[in-house]
């Protein structure tokens, strides 16, 4: 049930509705979804789609004649952006949208630029002014005030006179009036506010609806007798699914459709940020609608700029003393104490007492900035409020650790929410953005440094971004940039392949911290502009360091044709027939785009009879994706060796995996299934050919077995015949995510890890042995390979976030919370990267009232519970025994 305070004012038989709210107007945005009051009537009631119960229900006692009961008054409590404003404004369009309503009773709206209201007569005289405007009288009604001028009872004759022309013309009124603590009550001396307080208690031809972002339910901060009157209405975030049910009607009521199917997780990534502010909702609305291909980044870092100008006017109203303190808060990001805000605070060299900290955070807490948290302590904790002001401060004046939280945040939620990013789609419009010049320059530094590591990412795209990015920033700007020298020169190189010269120029420019291969690189592009000058001159004195800048400055006399030059720095390689000097040209060539030329040296090695090079010419060619070409000389290999169908199996299961592909794969099974029987690597495709089988498939061409057992029978065979290779950790891959994730047994499961030899540090390996170890019951052990290993894991990316939230899940499960809190503790920023997992181990683990848990804002409650419900689902499946 929702609590309503409603205030009346009664005199006689006459009734008067105020309403009052608190409407924060920024001075720099004139906009609708900052100021309502600029909307058509029709275009506000169209685009009300949320707080409807509660417009229904206080319209319906508003509405009525008679009124009874102490509480006669409403008053809308909420921080800035929550609707107040609109609802206002939507009660007093329905009661001119009533024709049974407009015969009595008469609506009136004070905005929030009522400045002049500082006394209770004003208020009075403000409603005569406006009578004498509706009803045409030319200012009769309040000149009429002249006559009770210098008395001591001017504001009280005009009330009465007020109430008089009510009765008069059987009117009654509501007003509505926005900012109702700051713009009049504060305004008000004592002895006004008494007597405004018996005129709520007693008259009847006034009622008020009244809206403030300031707290006043607490009677410690705001004691006024006058709000007894009152049923106070909190206005609070709206939940995710009543935010995805706005959006959901606003594109419904909108000339462009979001597709919230495929924008759904984007969406709830951005509902949990913005913590369910209405006014932040609306934005994220309207960024969506402009840009559905974009990340959830990209969408907070658009929003961002657009409340800007509205939260940089909230920081400037700000005391210093205020401002200082939000700052810290505002950093610190989880809710901190008092005594810890100190430590940050100086004030010319001296400490500043925590008591004058304490006075300011009130102050704070009552304008709805400051959110405070008790604890079971004295010590209380303090956060901002609004999670995305936070969010906004953190981004636009954090450092980038403090940036950071916020990104890995977004990443998180991303993850769990299962976001289709379109990478390739985002890009480009974002590129598109960059070079429109419109971009903020710091929003272009923070998602060029959150992209850097993205598996999403190839190296051509990843240097169009950062080129692009570059080219907006200033040279004190481009410092804050990552250093990419290695995959800038691979960029380089890629885009001089597709023959973007100047673009190639411009990356290779761009690195801070070069080498020799830098000069050779924009020789190559000079001499490709035709510039032979400038492209010799990059390369004169150059000492190569290393074979690759050999064979880049052999390439570049090749350019150029300078045919002596590039035989002597070829007489600086070895020149024998060595395999691994062999593909490392054939790299280099597939490096420069000159795919052709690496093959030809694979071809020129090529003997028919010999098996050995057929099968590096294969390599080669299944590298460069040209599945046609190898599986021609697959078939080739195979008249000279057997050995030949497990590559042809695996191009046909594992590389080109396509329907016909599927179909050879089956029938070479189906052939060769006596004659191989007893092979491991056949029975591994034989097993996969049956898990990679559509359900819609025909019987297996090998009859009806179990997959599971024919990759069990491989297993055994590599072990007894202690043997490894691709196959084999092909086989104990898919093993290990049958027995963890598809088909759960722990025992098959502990076997296989223990198998498995980790030398190469796979991450998948040292996870899954990690979550294994749990499952069995070996804690310590779980913990010691988990952290042991931790250089070899990726915290950051998708794959090794899950893995990892799997072992932490399951150590939560069992209640083997020590061993959480060391895992939390001993990998830098993991508490911050998987932060809902971590909050929702603070809450498992009965440390929901401590201090630690405290801190946590709002914008993680709905995803720290479906952290919680995946716990539970875990529950039946990994079981102790």
């Amino acid at each position: 049930m929702m609590a309503i305070n409603i205030l009346s004012i009664c005199f006689g038989n006459k009734f008067i509705v105020i309403i009052f709210g608190n409407k924060y107007f920024a001075k720099m945005l004139e906009h609708t979804l900052y100021n309502p009051a600029s909307q058509s009537k029709s275009s506000l009631i169209d685009a009300f789609v949320v707080r409807t119960k509660i417009f229904s229900e206080i319209f319906e006692i508003i509405s009525k004649e008679d009124l009874v009961g102490d509480q006669r008054h409403y008053l809308l409590q909420g921080q800035r952006g929550m609707g107040k404003t609109t609802l206002l404004l939507r009660l007093k369009y329905e009661i001119e949208n009533t024709e049974s309503l407009r015969s009595w009773l008469l609506p009136i709206f004070f905005n929030e630029e009522s400045y002049d209201l500082t006394s209770l007569s004003g208020l009075w005289e403000k409603m005569l002014k406006y009578l004498d405007e509706y009803w045409d009288t030319n200012g009769l009604y309040y000149g009429h005030t002249e006559l009770f001028l210098d008395s001591d009872d001017y504001e009280e004759k005009c009330f009465n006179y007020l109430l008089e022309i009510l009765t008069a013309r059987k009117k009654k009124l509501i007003l509505f009036f926005d900012n109702f603590t700051q713009l009049f009550l504060d305004n008000l001396t004592e002895k006004e506010k008494k007597r405004f307080e018996q005129i709520l208690g007693s008259c009847d031809m006034i009622r008020i609806v009244a809206a403030s972002a300031i707290v006043i339910t607490d009677q410690k901060n705001y004691a006024e007798p006058l709000f007894k009157h009152f049923r106070v209405i909190p206005l609070v975030g709206l939940t995710r699914e009543e935010t995805l049910e706005l959006l959901s009607s606003l594109s419904q009521k909108g000339n462009v459709k979001i597709d919230l199917v495929k924008n759904k997780a984007k969406l709830e990534t951005l509902a949990v940020l913005t913590g369910g502010v209405i006014r932040t909702l609306m934005l994220v609305y309207e960024v969506v609608l402009a840009d559905q291909d974009g990340s959830a980044l990209t969408d907070l870092q658009l929003v961002l700029d657009r409340v800007t100008p509205l939260y940089k006017h909230r920081i400037e109203d700000l005391p210093v003393q205020q401002r200082r303190i939000i700052d810290v808060v505002a950093k610190q990001w989880d809710a901190m104490s008092t005594k810890d805000i100190a430590v940050h605070l100086r004030d010319d060299g001296r400490s500043i007492s925590t008591k004058l900290i304490s006075a300011q955070l009130q102050q704070l807490e009552k304008n709805n900035v400051i959110d405070k948290k008790e604890t079971s302590t004295k010590n209380n904790l303090y956060q901002l409020k609004e999670r995305f002001f936070n969010i906004w401060y953190l981004m636009r004046h954090g450092d980038r650790k403090d940036r950071r939280k916020v990104i890995w945040l977004t990443r998180f939620l991303e993850l769990w929410y299962e976001d289709e990013k379109g990478f390739e789609v985002f890009l480009k419009r974002h590129i598109k953005l960059l070079k429109s010049g419109k971009y903020h320059a710091k929003s272009a530094i923070l998602l060029t440094e959150a992209l850097i590591g993205s598996n999403h990412l190839d190296i051509l795209s990843l240097n169009k971004l950062y080129v692009a990015t570059s080219a907006i920033l200033t040279e004190e700007q481009r410092k804050e940039l990552p250093d990419l020298t290695g995959k800038q020169l691979l960029g380089a190189v890629e885009l001089y392949r597709v023959k973007d010269f100047h673009g190639s120029i411009d990356l290779l420019n761009a690195i801070e911290n070069p080498d020799q291969s830098k000069n050779i690189l924009l020789a190559w592009n000079y001499a490709a502009l035709g510039d032979r000058d400038r492209a010799f001159s990059m390369v004169e004195g150059v000492e190569v360091e290393s074979e690759t800048q050999s064979f880049l400055l052999i390439t570049f006399y090749q350019l150029v044709e300078d045919h002596e030059k590039a035989q002597k720095c070829m007489d600086n390689l070895d020149h024998s027939r060595d395999d691994r000097v062999l593909e490392a040209k054939a790299n280099f060539y597939i490096s420069l785009g000159k795919v052709e030329k690496a093959k030809a040296l694979y071809m020129e090695r090529l003997d028919e009879k010999d098996a050995k090079s057929i099968g590096m010419l294969v390599d080669f060619l299944v590298q460069q994706e040209d599945y046609q070409e190898a599986e021609k000389y697959i078939l080739l290999g195979m008249k000279l060796d057997d050995a030949f169908i497990w590559p042809l199996l695996d191009l046909y299961l594992m590389k080109n995996n396509t329907d016909e592909s599927k179909i050879k794969a089956l029938a070479i099974l189906k052939q060769n299934d006596e004659k191989f029987s007893s092979d491991p690597e056949f029975l591994v495709y034989k097993g996969l050919s049956k898990i990679f089988a559509s359900k819609d498939d025909d019987q297996h061409p090998l009859g009806d077995f179990d997959e599971v057992q024919v990759l069990e029978d491989a297993r055994k065979m590599f072990v007894k015949g202690n043997r490894r290779g691709y196959e084999y950790n092909l086989l104990h891959y898919f093993l290990l995510m049958l027995y963890t994730e598809i088909r759960p047994n722990k025992k098959k499961a502990t076997r296989l890890i223990e198998e498995i030899d980790n030398s190469e540090h796979n991450p998948y390996f040292i996870l899954k042995n990690a979550f294994i170890l749990a499952w069995n019951g070996n804690y310590s052990s779980s913990v010691e390979v988990f952290i042991k290993n931790q250089r070899n894991v990726d915290f950051e990316g998708e794959n090794d976030q899950r893995l990892v939230s799997d072992v932490i899940m399951l150590l939560v499960l069992r209640g083997r919370y020590e061993e959480v809190a060391t895992i939390f503790d001993s990998v830098n920023n993991l508490k911050d990267i998987l932060k809902p997992l971590y909050f929702a181990f603070l809450d498992l683990s009965g440390q929901k009232d401590a201090n630690e848990y405290l801190k946590m804002g709002k914008e993680l409650e709905q995803p720290v519970k479906d952290v919680m419900a995946k716990i539970g689902k875990m529950a039946k499946t990994y079981k102790l025994n």
